[in-house]
Parts: structure tokens; C-alpha cells; sequence
């Protein structure tokens, strides 16, 4: 019997990124259901069977959602990176389907897909054998996610693909905020770089540090899932619509630890005779021992 449930491994339901309630690939109504299962809640799940009951809508007919509408959602869902399929064994031993719905996108959006997903096409309205609940969600695609994954050059720095002309350069991770988040950064990184330039996952990865400082200072809420936040955004910046807020003070701060490390760089090293470092010993010495002298003097 399928089932579906939610990723609450993040503990993000209780937010919703923007990229999804904006993701063209999906109609409407496959966008409001995600975000009525994803409102849920931890630890929520049902089987795939009952799923037109819990999206009882009545505002319609017949007082719910249909199978062929529910089969056509968790479709879009499936097709756009947001509901992954897989096995699991359970507590019989028995091997069982289950799909994971994400409030982000496991699938990085491709320019030439724009408009296909999501325009409302009807599906084959005939019955569907097999086992019962499986309401015909395909086999996840785990191809199209890794296909175009690109190696990790150093910890801190991560090499982006760039366009015919463009200048390949490191990116800059040395702020102390992201630190902690090096391996997130650089795993999320990977995926857009056919997608997005440095410049723009630069400014990507000063908007976290941005945000990660605000919230560390107590200006900002925070944010729960670092990797979720990150991918929301870069989903973002390939649709065209990420407005940076923090990032400005970010780049200044690279900018002037930047010109620090230079200046210290030119700076001539002045080093110091034998006989000047004894002279400085020595009168350190002396200094020493005339403030012993001065509080013994004193108690007494």
C-alpha cells in the first residue's frame, strides 16, 4: 500500500518558500495542495488512497477532490522535484512504497521546460490496475537531480562552470557565519553551477552570511534549515526574482578585510639587531623591578 508523508527532517512546515507558491512548473491547484499537506504538520502521513478524502474541497459538486485531479497533482509534484518515491521495509519486513513531499525543489529548473508543466492538461481518465492506494506516481528520476552535480575544488572556495568569456573565480566562504555551513553551501552550490553564474551565487552566499550575522545579533527571526533556505533562494535567483538584502554589507566586509590583508602584506617586516632585542629585554627587566621595588616600599 503507497503512502505519503512529509520531510520534516528540516522542521520547515511552518514556513513556505517562495519558490514554490511561484514555480511555473506546477498549476494552482497542485500548488495550493502542497501547501495544504505541507501545513500539516511533523510526523504526518496517509495512504496515497485516501488522499482525495483529506483534500475535501466544498466548494465543489461532489463535495471533494477526484482520483484523476489527485493523480494529476501528485504528478506535477513528482515531475517538478518536490515529491520523491522510494522503498522502505517495515516493521513486518515487508517492502512498501512511500513518496516524500518537499517544500523545495530536488530538481534544478531548466529554461527550455518554462510553460510545459503545469497547464492544465487532463490525464487518461480510465481505471488503473494494480496493487490498491497506488495512485500512479511514477518512479522518481534521482538522474535528473546529480546529472549536473560539479566537484568541490577547496574547503571555502568552490569553483562555479561559467559561460563562453566569462572568468572562472573561486568563490569567497570566509566568513566567519558560514563556517559551519561550508559542506551545506558547497553541496547546494553544485547543482545551479550550469545555471547561475559566480557572481550571482555570490551574492547568494552573502545573503545567507547577511542573515546568519542579523540573526546571530538578534535582528533577524533566524532560519531553521540552512540547506532549504539556501536552495530556495538560488531557485529564486534562476527564475530572475531574488532581491538581495543582506548581501551589500557582506561584500563591503570582503572588501575591506580584502584592502587589511593587502596593506598588511606590503607592509615591510622591520626586524630587530641582537643587541636592540637584549636592550628591550633589559629594560623590561628594569621596569619590572621597580615596581616590585615601588609595592614592597609601599607595604612597609
Amino acid at each position: 500500500m503507497s503512502r505519503i508523508r512529509i520531510d520534516d527532517s528540516a522542521e520547515y512546515w511552518w514556513s513556505l518558500p517562495c519558490s514554490l507558491l511561484r514555480d511555473a512548473r506546477l498549476s494552482y491547484e497542485a500548488r495550493g495542495v502542497a501547501c495544504h499537506l505541507l501545513s500539516l504538520g511533523r510526523n504526518w502521513q496517509l495512504r496515497a488512497v485516501a488522499l482525495p478524502r483529506v483534500l475535501h474541497d466544498q466548494s465543489r459538486a461532489k463535495g471533494h477532490l477526484g482520483r484523476d485531479l489527485c493523480r494529476r497533482i501528485l504528478r506535477e509534484l513528482e515531475d517538478a522535484g518536490y515529491l520523491a518515491r522510494r522503498k522502505f521495509q517495515d516493521e513486518e519486513g515487508l517492502w512498501r512504497w512511500e513518496s516524500v513531499l518537499t517544500p523545495v525543489s530536488q530538481k534544478v529548473p531548466q529554461t527550455s521546460m518554462a510553460g510545459l508543466a503545469g497547464d492544465g492538461e487532463t490525464v487518461d481518465g480510465t481505471s488503473v490496475a494494480g496493487q490498491g492506494g497506488d495512485i500512479g506516481v511514477g518512479e522518481y528520476k534521482e538522474e535528473v537531480v546529480v546529472k549536473n552535480i560539479k566537484p568541490l575544488l577547496q574547503t571555502g572556495a568552490v569553483d562555479n562552470s561559467q559561460k563562453i568569456g566569462e572568468a572562472s573565480a573561486p568563490l569567497d566562504l570566509s566568513h566567519p557565519s558560514l563556517l559551519p555551513y561550508l559542506r551545506v553551501i558547497g553541496d547546494v552550490t553544485r547543482r545551479f553551477g550550469p545555471s547561475l553564474t559566480a557572481e550571482q551565487i555570490q551574492l547568494a552566499a552573502d545573503e545567507l552570511a547577511g542573515v546568519l550575522s542579523a540573526a546571530g545579533s538578534g535582528k533577524h527571526a533566524g532560519i531553521r534549515s540552512v540547506r532549504s533556505w539556501l536552495l530556495a533562494v538560488m531557485n529564486s535567483a534562476v527564475a530572475g526574482e531574488f532581491i538581495p538584502e543582506f548581501a551589500p554589507s557582506i561584500a563591503r566586509w570582503r572588501k575591506n578585510r580584502q584592502e587589511a590583508m593587502e596593506v598588511a602584506a606590503s607592509r615591510p617586516t622591520v626586524q630587530q639587531s641582537e643587541a636592540e632585542r637584549q636592550k628591550a629585554k633589559a629594560e623590561r627587566a628594569k621596569a619590572i623591578a621597580d615596581l616590585k621595588a615601588m609595592f614592597q616600599g609601599r607595604k612597609q
